[in-house]
């Protein structure tokens, strides 16, 4: 999952998702910050929560992976 939904998110997202088989991310959904007004994941990904149920997210899904992008 990513954590974060602003510009920074994208850009990791976009780099990270071109070429799955090499980098060996599957990204499920994403986490948006408290404070990100913008949401540029949502055309993108599946939106998860926030950071408050972060540990739920992870513990429910067997998350193995967790990038931050957070402005």
């Amino acid at each position: 999952i990513i954590i974060g939904s602003g510009e920074k998110a994208l850009e990791l997202y976009l780099y990270y998702n071109k070429a799955p088989y090499i980098s060996g991310y599957r990204f499920i959904g994403y986490i948006k910050g408290e404070q990100e007004n913008i949401d540029t994941l949502n055309s993108h990904l599946k939106l998860l929560g926030n950071y408050s149920t972060i540990n739920t997210i992870v513990q429910q899904l067997k998350i193995t992976d967790v990038l931050l992008a957070i402005e």
